[in-house]
């Protein structure tokens, strides 16, 4: 199954993609120098269901921990349930 499609229209559909994205870029692009990642090559080489959990900082974010936290977990419930 493709998880990755499936964990786009994920965030899509929850109208957190453009966060999502934000957030995932601006402390990959600080991690450059520390080996960070593109979006596709961190959607190839993560475990689903820890996309969210593992692309950035929450505490970093605008949105905060508990805000990533609670899509985290709603993620990783889709994925044990779907897949």
């Amino acid at each position: 199954m493709d998880y990755k499609i499936s964990f786009i229209n994920f965030l899509k559909k929850n109208n957190i993609y453009e966060k999502f994205r934000f957030n995932f870029e601006r402390e990959n692009h600080m991690l450059l120098a520390r080996n960070g990642m593109s979006f596709k090559k961190f959607l190839l080489e993560k475990k689903p269901n820890l996309y969210i959990y593992d692309a950035f900082t929450w505490s970093e974010t605008v949105e905060g921990h508990d805000y990533w936290q609670r899509y985290s977990n709603k993620w990783a419930q889709y994925v044990s349930l779907k897949y």
